[in-house]
């Protein structure tokens, strides 16, 4: 505050002491002023670390401001991962279930395949077995049928002699002859 006049003290005069002016009181009003000059400043000091408790407050508001929009994005994209993550992991359990579906149909068709197989082998041997028995057979049929051949050149050859021998004089016919002509 700008110094009052009036609250300043006069200059003394040597000689002519002024009945209205108390020195004491001069003295007292002095050291009283001095005391609230002295507090006047020490309040401007205190206002100013106020002020700037004041500008560091809102400089923290702002700074939690910013902190606090950037917690609610990050929290946001969370929420987000979140969602995202769920869907994977329904994909993966369809993913999962499917797999297991198709090991399960797998290892049905590895046993058909299995049983198919055995039966495929059951059939070649059976068909080896019935080649064999046709060889044979074939065999056989080669044999009588040679064997027929044989015997009908043989009735032949009969049939000849006892034509021949009927033309003979004597005829004798023997049991295997009549047989033949039978």
């Amino acid at each position: 505050m700008p110094d009052d006049p009036v609250a300043e003290p006069a200059p003394p005069t040597a000689a002519v002491p002024n009945p209205l002016v108390d020195p004491s009181l001069t003295k007292s009003l002095t050291a009283d002023y001095e005391a609230l000059k002295n507090d006047l400043e020490q309040a401007t000091e205190f206002a100013a670390d106020l002020q700037k408790e004041l500008a560091g407050s809102k400089n923290d508001a702002a700074h939690f401001k910013q902190v606090f929009e950037k917690t609610q994005r990050d929290l946001a994209q969370l929420q987000d991962g979140i969602v995202a993550l769920r869907k994977e992991r329904h994909a993966l359990a369809n993913e999962a279930m499917r797999a297991a579906a198709l090991d399960l149909k797998l290892k049905t068709l590895a046993h058909d395949r299995d049983s198919l197989l055995e039966s495929l082998g059951e059939t070649q041997r059976r068909e080896e077995d019935l080649a064999a028995l046709v060889k044979t057979r074939d065999t056989q049929v080669a044999e009588l049928t040679m064997q027929l051949m044989m015997l009908k050149e043989e009735l032949r050859e009969a049939k000849r002699r006892t034509h021949v021998v009927q033309t003979a004089p004597r005829v004798v016919k023997s049991a295997a002859a009549e047989r033949l002509n039978e």
